[in-house]
């Protein structure tokens, strides 16, 4: 790799990685109120899935998520890929 590049991120949605978390669907009141909590409290989506540690996501929302937020950080997700006109699913717990 050139010395020069810049390395990539692969990112998963906050409000994705919320409800699988939690084991609801993105559009649950829950993940909503989540959501919420964490980008008044934290800041932006991407300082959240970038830079925000696991004690402060934890602190205004769940472990669950905070697991669910460093994993995907790490790439530690399961990815099935979609086909023919159906989605791919992400696992992330």
């Amino acid at each position: 790799m050139p010395k020069n590049v810049i390395p990539y991120k692969s990112l998963i949605p906050l409000e994705e990685i919320i409800a699988d978390s939690i084991g609801k669907t993105v559009l649950a009141k829950d993940v909503g109120i989540y959501y919420d909590k964490l980008t008044k409290n934290l800041g932006t989506e991407f300082n959240i899935l970038l830079d925000a540690n696991k004690k402060e996501i934890e602190k205004f929302s769940l472990p669950e998520i905070a697991e669910g937020i460093l994993r995907v950080r790490d790439g530690k997700v399961k990815i099935e890929p979609g086909y023919d006109g159906v989605y791919g699913k992400i696992k992330i717990l």
